[in-house]
């Protein structure tokens, strides 16, 4: 024990902010103010020759070298501001499973209305489920009545169920994304629905409106712009500047923002790339295509990969925080209807190769919203405009 932190030359005090900043083992935070949090070890066999070796490493080139380099690591201070079109607004009431688009929806202080407000957790361990492990859960399908104020979950061969929003019984400790956090359990009824679809036992849970997640991405970004700003302090001989904390923004059941932005135009880009690894892909229209990126807003009628300049964004008199780009999985690898897995890894494999940052594969920006107290909202629309403050 300690070796791996010691070889890393991480410090008492970097182990404790790791902690602070809830990150653990298996998670996507590589990298945590400019220093690694973790190796892999890669073990030689008897009749393992040059050969080997050279076939990893060209592996390794492929698919582990960065070839884009992000806004974060702009250091110019002048913004251009640019318009984007909302083409469309998906709502995903219960976590990992299927969207519910909409024309038009209320954003909170916690995000969209309703959006991951519900998850499905493991009765043995008490986690949250998610379609990385479990990809029939793609194929439920939860619509929302808020005249009736009620969930309506469809599944294929399965009778209709009805979900009144405030049938709930227990309150359940869970985790969601290595997050210690509470939620109200619904009845026995609901719950072997779910279980006899997903061939698990499992419950669904709701939110807890006044015990609210918090994000991490906020906190992570102003970490590392502090050691950006010391290093070039340092550079200069002058003195860093020091980045006060706002308000941390918060929200449901989501993995890690109150708000995922794709841009149609990045996607058709990435369809073209495919395309070229692989005759015949991609055999899915542009529409299937994007809903593996799980996004609430999709833009379009900006080039491809604007957005990753992006630094916030205002819709009417609100403005958003871009919080930095969203790390991807094998879960855009199963198909956003069926939940099947596609037999090449695609769209992860070509994204691999020219999408991957700091050993991550990103696509899509994080965004947040801490102007807007409880019982406050806005509306995204489809065809309203967001004005956009971009890094030139």
């Amino acid at each position: 024990p300690g070796e791996c932190h010691e070889s890393l030359q991480l410090s008492s005090a970097d182990i404790k902010d790791h902690i602070t900043m809830g990150h653990v083992c298996w998670d996507d935070n590589d990298l945590i103010k400019g220093k690694s949090t973790g190796a892999v070890r890669i073990s030689l066999g008897y009749m393992s020759n040059v050969a080997d070796c050279n076939r990893f490493l060209d592996f390794l080139e492929k698919y582990f070298v960065e070839s884009v380099v992000p806004s974060d690591r702009n250091d110019s201070e002048a913004v251009v501001t640019k318009t984007a079109l909302i083409k469309q607004i998906c709502v995903y009431p219960i976590k990992s499973c299927g969207p519910f688009s909409v024309q038009s929806w209320e954003f909170g202080n916690r995000g969209l209305l309703f959006d991951r407000e519900w998850a499905l957790v493991d009765i043995s361990s008490g986690r949250a489920l998610s379609a990385k492990n479990n990809p029939k859960m793609i194929t439920i399908r939860p619509t929302l009545d808020l005249q009736t104020k009620t969930l309506v979950v469809n599944a294929p061969k399965m009778e209709e169920l009805v979900i009144a929003f405030e049938d709930t019984a227990d309150i359940v400790q869970m985790k969601v994304c290595g997050d210690k956090c509470e939620g109200k359990a619904y009845g026995k009824h609901i719950n072997e629905w779910f279980s006899k679809y997903l061939d698990k036992q499992c419950r669904l849970v709701r939110t807890i409106a006044d015990a609210p997640r918090a994000c991490k991405l906020k906190e992570i970004k102003r970490s590392e712009k502090n050691r950006l700003d010391s290093v070039r302090a340092n550079d200069t001989n002058r003195a860093a500047s020091t980045t006060q904390a706002s308000e941390v923004p918060q929200f449901s059941f989501a993995n890690e923002s109150q708000l995922l932005v794709i841009n149609e135009g990045s996607v058709e880009e990435m369809r073209n790339r495919v395309s070229k690894n692989h005759e015949g892909y991609p055999n899915e229209t542009l529409e299937e295509t994007t809903s593996r990126f799980r996004a609430n807003i999709i833009v379009s009628e900006i080039p491809p990969f604007e957005e990753d300049q992006w630094q916030n964004f205002t819709l009417g008199d609100i403005d958003f925080e871009c919080l930095g780009p969203c790390v991807r999985c094998r879960m855009i690898c199963n198909h956003p209807k069926t939940g099947q897995p596609d037999p090449l890894g695609e769209p992860l494999a070509t994204l691999s190769e020219y999408r991957r940052y700091k050993g991550r594969v990103m696509f899509g920006r994080h965004a947040s919203c801490t102007q807007l107290q409880a019982q406050q909202t806005t509306t995204f629309s489809t065809n309203h405009i967001l004005t956009v403050n971009t890094k030139p």
